[in-house]
């Protein structure tokens, strides 16, 4: 037993002191700030869509910018990086889906206008 212990502390001895002292373990860091666009899905019925997939689509992209759910109450934000027609998808997987291009600007601002016109929904599809 008495080896074993002198071997363990030789170990840990060795380890403490070979070790590199440049080791640093990297931050995070977080930021609160307004803007995005936040697109809000709800049935004809005025529920919220809550939880359904959502998938953006820049202009021109092939591949989602991005992709996620839709909170409990239906919405769901993101910021664009660059001007043209932007595609959202909402599907709920159960047969209904919404889709909404949001046409943003040099500002990445939206044109609200332009955008609740072009708003589609597809057809609600029995399951």
């Amino acid at each position: 037993m008495k080896l074993n212990n002198k071997k363990c502390i030789i170990f840990s001895l060795a380890i403490l002191f070979l070790a590199p002292y440049g080791v640093f373990a990297h931050g995070v860091m977080s930021e609160i700030g307004a803007g995005g666009i936040v697109v809000t899905a709800e049935y004809d019925t005025g529920e919220p869509m809550s939880y359904a997939k959502v998938k953006i689509m820049a202009p021109g992209a092939k591949l989602p910018f991005q992709s996620g759910r839709t909170d409990r109450n239906g919405r769901f934000c993101f910021f664009p990086d660059k001007q043209g027609e932007w595609k959202v998808i909402v599907d709920d997987e159960m047969g209904h889906r919404l889709e909404v291009r949001v046409p943003v600007d040099k500002k990445n601002e939206v044109d609200l206008k332009s955008a609740s016109e072009k708003t589609s929904k597809s057809p609600d599809i029995a399951v």
